[in-house]
């Protein structure tokens, strides 16, 4: 009899023990849930006002913005290269009010009253630089006469280095284009400059370093010789400052004074086979700008090598 109670007392005891343990756990699973609401309700209230930071930050902006042509003034001009044929142009707003930023690889239209010419000539120029609050930047190369063939130098070019300078006022419309780059993004990329198409893949590089991301860059820059290498000390620090950033420069016929891993890097033009020998493999976004001869043969050649066409992204650029 004592041995049946004894047994009974157990299954009592084991009772309570399994529903108490049973409550511990619907307990810590309503907890649990209400925790895992809560923090849904978190994220969710954080993408509402991120979203509604995002048009606030994005309201300044549009309104800044202006139709038609706007006065600029010549701020500062500065010769870029040993040749002295390209020029950087600052331009801050003659009405003295903010400007709207931009996206890293936009351009710039310019209105320009030409003398002996009866209309106006107007002409695309790329912003040379990141965003800044109070000024643009355009690097512009002197276009000189073909060799061997009938045909004038660059109108407008040759007017920029010959007519404009320092306080001069200039008419431009707002920028637009869209071969651009979002500078925070976290892709792998390689940008690609030939000669004075630098210019947008430069202001993507800037804007890139600047929004402090650790995103893989490599820049490519090819020119003939030293004598057109242009923001030489500046991609120079740019790449040493940022071990992200990965500089090759090509050099397709240096000069006499130019040195092998001083001033460039690699004798030759730029090319998918370089791009084959140094990168770790073809999984980048290609945002490239240069001469067509070019941009016709690498586009081709990385669609050989199998890169897909959406990661492949250009600018052409050339006389008006």
């Amino acid at each position: 009899m004592a041995e049946h109670v004894w047994l009974l007392g157990l299954v009592i005891v084991s009772l309570i023990a399994v529903q108490a343990i049973g409550a511990t756990w619907s307990v810590a699973r309503r907890r649990s849930n209400q925790t895992a609401q809560r923090a849904r309700s978190a994220r969710l209230l954080e993408q509402r006002l991120e979203a509604s930071r995002t048009r606030h930050r994005g309201e300044p902006r549009k309104s800044l913005s202006w139709a038609g042509w706007r006065k600029f003034e010549v701020r500062r001009k500065a010769l870029e290269d040993r040749d002295r044929n390209v020029c950087s142009f600052y331009l801050a707003p003659h009405d003295g009010k903010p400007i709207p930023s931009f996206e890293p690889g936009q351009f710039l239209t310019f209105q320009l009253k030409i003398a002996g010419r009866p209309k106006s000539v107007v002409r695309c120029y790329s912003l040379s630089d990141s965003p800044r609050t109070d000024h643009y930047r355009v690097t512009i190369k002197r276009v000189p006469a073909p060799r061997g063939a009938a045909c004038p130098p660059g109108m407008s070019s040759n007017f920029f280095h010959d007519a404009i300078q320092q306080g001069d006022i200039l008419d431009i419309k707002a920028p637009s284009g869209k071969f651009v780059l979002d500078p925070s993004g976290e892709t792998p990329i390689v940008l690609v400059g030939g000669g004075v198409g630098i210019t947008p893949v430069l202001a993507m590089l800037n804007a890139a370093v600047a929004s402090g991301g650790q995103q893989e860059i490599w820049f490519f820059y090819g020119v003939r010789h030293g004598g057109e290498h242009i923001m030489k000390d500046h991609l120079q620090a740019v790449a040493r400052d940022h071990p992200n950033v990965r500089l090759q420069v090509c050099y397709s016929n240096p000069g006499g004074g130019d040195t092998v891993n001083q001033d460039y890097d690699h004798a030759g033009r730029v090319s998918v086979a370089l791009f084959k020998k140094l990168l770790p493999s073809k999984h980048y976004d290609f945002l490239i700008c240069g001469p067509p001869p070019m941009m016709d043969s690498m586009i081709e050649d990385l669609k050989d090598w199998g890169v897909p066409d959406d990661r492949v992204h250009f600018e052409r650029f050339g006389p008006g």
